[in-house]
């Protein structure tokens, strides 16, 4: 069955107020990715679009609803690292916790991160399990170091 004829399923299963769950894996992304805006514009939950939408498309709805206050944990785990480091940043320079977003980051950022708030002298314990070994002894060291002067 072709991709447009899965859609036009679907659209008809919408239409009759029926779940289109069983649809989504197979349906077009750009597809799945209009079905997700117009629930997204409703209030509704996306979860369920997330795992079918390309990375891209997840990031533009996470900015979104962090622009209206909601949550975006339910995005991260769809979301290219790049993206979610973003908004690692833009969350930490709004004073939010970053915990949701530290598993899903590069353990590179990770550490840049801690680096920054042991700078300002905020904890580091939750960005901890999600860095690198040799970072998190490094780091260590250096807090060693600086208590010693």
């Amino acid at each position: 069955m072709a991709k447009d004829d899965v859609n036009e399923l679907a659209i008809k299963a919408l239409e009759r107020g029926d779940s289109i769950d069983e649809y989504l894996p197979f349906m077009a992304k750009d597809d799945v990715n209009e079905l997700a805006i117009k629930a997204f514009e409703r209030g509704d939950s996306i979860n369920k679009y997330l795992r079918f939408m390309a990375k891209d498309d997840v990031n533009e709805l996470a900015i979104k609803a962090l622009e209206r206050g909601d949550s975006i944990d339910e995005y991260l785990p769809f979301m290219a690292k790049d993206d979610v480091n973003e908004l690692a940043i833009k969350a930490l320079e709004r004073g939010d916790s970053i915990g949701g977003y530290l598993p899903f980051m590069a353990k590179d950022d990770v550490n840049e991160l801690a680096i920054k708030a042991l700078e300002r002298g905020d904890s580091i314990d939750e960005y901890l399990p999600f860095m690198a070994k040799d970072d998190v002894t490094q780091l260590a060291l250096k807090i060693l170091r600086s208590k010693k002067k």
